[in-house]
């Protein structure tokens, strides 16, 4: 799995940057092997207005499955991350859940 940071016209604080990094890799860590790259946008929707304008979008490949993507926005950058983290690996779950062979069953 490769994270990227895509961080849109707003200035990314280091702060952010660590957090953008170590909340997606925890909770995608399960299924590192069967990702490729996974992108994550910041973006603040309508600038210094305020608001529920804090934007994150997170794009991940699965190998043999296409890609996904999930979008949430908040009042916050860090609750946006936080949210759409876990969204994906909901999403990644499901997908890969429904991909998996079952036995087939003799009658």
């Amino acid at each position: 799995m490769r994270l990227q940071l895509i961080d849109g016209r707003i200035p990314t604080s280091n702060a952010l940057v660590s957090h953008v990094t170590q909340k997606f890799t925890s909770v995608l860590k399960v299924f590192a092997d069967r990702l490729g790259d996974v992108q994550v946008r910041i973006t603040d929707v309508n600038g210094p207005k305020g608001g529920v304008d804090k934007s994150c979008t997170a794009f991940a490949h699965i190998h043999g499955s296409g890609a996904i993507a999930v979008k949430v926005r908040s009042t916050d950058f860090y609750g946006a991350i936080d949210r759409a983290a876990q969204k994906l690996r909901r999403a990644i779950d499901r997908r890969v859940s429904r991909s998996r062979t079952k036995p087939l069953r003799k009658s």
